[in-house]
């Protein structure tokens, strides 16, 4: 994902991100691929600032993107990881 953010001091940032999910062997994404790619840039839009407070907040953005497919998919997401995370 290269998602433009935009910091309290009105600088635009553009945070660049790859995402893999850990899920239950029974559950599959590939039937809601579109729809949950859409849900993660939004939530990493509007989520985004948080990148821009502190490190903490990469803890916090993993959880409330975890929750989020969570519900989207209806449940079987166990786990969301960055294996990329870069703010420019």
């Amino acid at each position: 994902f290269v998602i433009d953010l935009k910091d309290e001091q009105g600088h635009y940032r553009v945070l660049v991100c790859d995402i893999t999910l850990v899920m239950n062997p029974e559950k599959s994404i590939s039937g809601n691929k579109l729809d949950a790619r859409k849900k993660t840039y939004d939530a990493l839009r509007t989520k985004g600032r948080y990148a821009l407070i502190s490190s903490k907040s990469y803890s916090i953005i993993r959880k409330e993107l975890r929750d989020e497919l969570d519900h989207l998919l209806g449940g079987g997401i166990k786990e969301v990881y960055f294996t990329k995370f870069v703010l420019l």
